[in-house]
């Protein structure tokens, strides 16, 4: 089976890349001429690169013929472009590039990546049944790559999966997000301003969320939507203590120091009911232990 995967050097799609590399899959992957490869080590050597910047990579995909395309890119996911139209719409004209293989290819599966983001502003758990609101540039060009994808899929006999994912924690993260940015500070003993932290988040481990997306490579099921989400949720409060605790317990830690910023979810956590009857539960029993792993390797990167 062959699978042609957006994204491979990202966070997500680095794992998703290690899990099919792990299954025996062959793979080719889509990057940047600068794109960083440090988190791609273990699948690198086994997978067919191709530029992005180079105006035939269309046509070297097509030539691949894969049976999968798994779209994990998405331009301007950080907190400042997520209201930059300009940067969210560029996403849309990449879509046409990868409906267009699609097609072409006659592919059995299209896997996409969208976002609670779609919903907008949450308070409770969110429902597959639930309205889409969204309340940024970002959650609404998701919304509209949904549709897009989801009729030209269904228009050219495409198995079509959209899966919006809520939150994820694990190792190559960027050092601007959340668990890795207060291993560093907490570290260096900065002293650290914050809300006062009520916000809940359904934190899934990332290498488990790879293993069940192999699964999905897979199985043979009929297209759907899916909300992927821990069914374990933690206060950002906690969260963060917990971090402090491990790594420097006298660091000082303001909450209420900083306001909410406006339309801030407090509850970011879905239903994944209808995921799981297919592919069984996403749950996090474990999360203690594998949040250990996780500051761990923050640790190791730091002392290098």
């Amino acid at each position: 089976m062959r699978v042609f995967i957006t994204g491979a050097t990202g966070f997500i799609g680095s794992h998703i890349g290690d899990k099919l590399h792990e299954m025996g899959l062959s793979i080719m992957a889509l990057k940047r001429a600068n794109s960083d490869m440090s988190n791609t080590l273990e699948f690198k050597d086994n997978t067919v690169w191709l530029n992005s910047e180079v105006p035939n990579w269309r046509e070297e995909v097509i030539t691949f013929k894969p049976d999968i395309i798994i779209h994990s890119a998405w331009i301007g996911v950080d907190s400042v472009s997520r209201d930059n139209w300009q940067d969210q719409l560029t996403n849309i004209t990449f879509l046409y590039d990868l409906l267009y293989i699609a097609k072409k290819c006659n592919v059995q599966k299209f896997i996409a990546f969208g976002s609670q983001a779609e919903y907008g502003v949450l308070n409770k758990i969110a429902s597959e049944d639930q309205p889409e609101n969204p309340v940024s540039s970002y959650g609404a060009v998701k919304v509209a790559t949904h549709q897009i994808a989801k009729t030209f899929c269904c228009q050219n006999n495409i198995k079509f999966f959209w899966l919006k994912l809520f939150s994820f924690f694990g190792e190559r993260e960027s050092k601007k997000w959340l668990i890795p940015l207060m291993v560093n500070k907490i570290k260096n003993n900065i002293s650290i301003d914050l809300t006062e932290g009520e916000q809940k988040y359904s934190y899934l481990y990332i290498k488990d969320f790879a293993s069940k997306i192999g699964e999905l490579v897979l199985a043979n099921i009929d297209s759907n939507d899916f909300i992927i989400s821990s069914n374990y949720s933690i206060s950002i409060r906690e969260l963060v203590t917990k971090i402090r605790d491990f790594v420097n317990p006298g660091c000082q830690l303001n909450f209420g120091a900083i306001p909410m910023r406006t339309n801030q979810s407090l509850v970011i956590q879905g239903n994944s009911s209808k995921f799981e009857s297919l592919f069984g539960p996403l749950v996090m029993s474990d999360f203690n232990t594998k949040l250990e792993l996780t500051i761990r390797y923050y640790l190791s990167l730091e002392d290098k």
